[in-house]
């Protein structure tokens, strides 16, 4: 188990670098599909569910500083490879996935509050509301919607 944040941030470092390199020097079709930064977060989500990294305030503060410092900085990198004249072509499908992938994202937050209410804990309700602005409009959404709320709890707060 990784106990600190020197710990987290070196495993994360090396975590990025070796699924890149993986799925630069193996160039399988699922690689297309499942790009080397899907694999990094989804692992990383599935080690921090198998408690691989304690969660203290030395690991804590090396979180805070990742999402608060580096992943504004990574998706402005992220987005300085995009193709824009490729996208700005995709207009009306684009916008039509966006709005009905809101939606959808909307209807589910509701629709999973309705049913599970009465075993969900009170904060519930700003939590989800948190959650489903992430999923729709990213860190910028978090944050505005953390700040609505007055959620001093949340990662980019």
């Amino acid at each position: 188990m990784i106990t600190t944040g020197f710990g987290y941030v070196s495993f994360l470092i090396c975590f990025l670098a070796a699924a890149f390199w993986f799925t630069n020097k193996y160039p399988w079709k699922i690689f297309d599909v499942i790009p080397a930064i899907i694999i990094v977060y989804i692992g990383s989500a599935v080690l921090a569910s198998f408690k691989f990294y304690a969660t203290n305030d030395s690991v804590g503060a090396a979180q805070t500083l990742i999402t608060r410092q580096f992943l504004p900085m990574a998706i402005i990198l992220l987005l300085m490879i995009c193709n824009f004249k490729s996208i700005m072509q995709l207009g009306p499908k684009l916008l039509g996935a966006f709005f009905l992938s809101s939606i959808a994202v909307t209807v589910a937050v509701i629709v999973g509050y309705a049913l599970f209410k009465g075993v969900l804990p009170d904060f519930a309700p700003e939590s989800l509301a948190i959650l489903s602005a992430t999923w729709i409009g990213g860190n910028q959404n978090l944050l505005a919607v953390s700040a609505l709320l007055d959620d001093q709890d949340a990662p980019l707060n």
